[in-house]
């Protein structure tokens, strides 16, 4: 997959500063509008909330910083008032409780970024860990996941050099009839020793993957569809009849295989791609 270039601005960020704004317009608009609000509760409310904007957008440190600004002015302001200009004879509880509230605003947004910064944190790990765990640990092929990441690439590369591609959809049919037979064990044999067929009869550049229970997706880079039929029928002889150690006894196993092929064309995307070859397997040997 590939690294993103820039990182995208969170909606988490978007929505705050949106909702913040909105509250900010509200009062606004009740001071437009003759209410009760007065200017200096516009003033104040517009501190707080520029302290909790930059506290949620920059961080704690930030944040404290910004509120310890809005301290210092507005608590001067009370002061001048109080003993000099004398507009406040007495200074009212609902006047100096914005000098603790604005800073403990900042506190608590910069603590609320932290704590969402840390939930996206563990998301990204957790994606980083599901992406590299793409191997299926018993046959050494790619995954469902890891596949259809490959797939991707692959498509994108031939589409950008021009170069052709082609996609085997194997299908062992009777697979889960054998875990009637020969139990989980036996069956965990089978797939290993189908994986080893596969693997002798195809190059180390072909990329191979698990894409379902019963199914084999082959990438074959840099083969056209000629190619193609001859592994095609290359792996259908070698899984016709295999010889599987179970539980100390050689058995020579029988599979019921189907194999359908495409060769990728520029008009199609990776999944069109893989429909394609997996509709074909109707028409395929086997």
């Amino acid at each position: 997959m590939k690294k993103r270039e820039k990182k995208t601005l969170r909606s988490d960020l978007i929505l705050f500063n949106i909702m913040v704004l909105i509250y900010l317009v509200a009062i606004a608009i009740m001071l437009g509008t003759g209410s009760s609000v007065n200017l200096q509760s516009f003033i104040v409310a517009a501190s707080m909330s520029l302290s909790i904007i930059v506290g949620y957008n920059m961080g704690l440190i930030q944040g404290l910083f910004t509120s310890l600004a809005f301290v210092f002015l507005y608590g001067t302001y009370l002061l001048y008032g109080s003993l000099i200009s004398g507009q406040y004879a007495e200074v009212k509880v609902d006047t100096v409780i914005w000098l603790f509230w604005v800073p403990l605003a900042a506190f608590v947004t910069g603590h609320l970024r932290n704590a969402i910064d840390n939930i996206f944190t563990l998301q990204d790990k957790y994606s980083a860990i599901e992406r590299f765990i793409t191997v299926d640990e018993l046959t050494g092929m790619s995954n469902a996941q890891g596949f259809f990441q490959k797939l991707e690439e692959e498509v994108s590369r031939a589409k950008r050099f021009k170069q052709p591609l082609s996609l085997l959809f194997i299908v062992i049919h009777n697979l889960n009839e054998m875990s009637k037979i020969y139990g989980v064990n036996g069956v965990a044999e089978i797939r290993k020793a189908i994986a080893e067929k596969i693997n002798d009869n195809t190059r180390k550049v072909d990329l191979k993957g698990i894409v379902e229970d019963n199914s084999i997706g082959l990438i074959l880079t840099g083969t056209n569809l000629e190619g193609a039929e001859v592994v095609q029928r290359k792996i259908y002889l070698a899984l016709g009849r295999i010889s599987v150690l179970i539980e100390g006894k050689k058995k020579v196993i029988k599979l019921k295989v189907i194999i359908g092929k495409a060769t990728f064309s520029d008009e199609e995307d990776s999944l069109s791609f893989y429909d394609k070859a997996k509709e074909d397997n109707r028409f395929a040997v086997g």
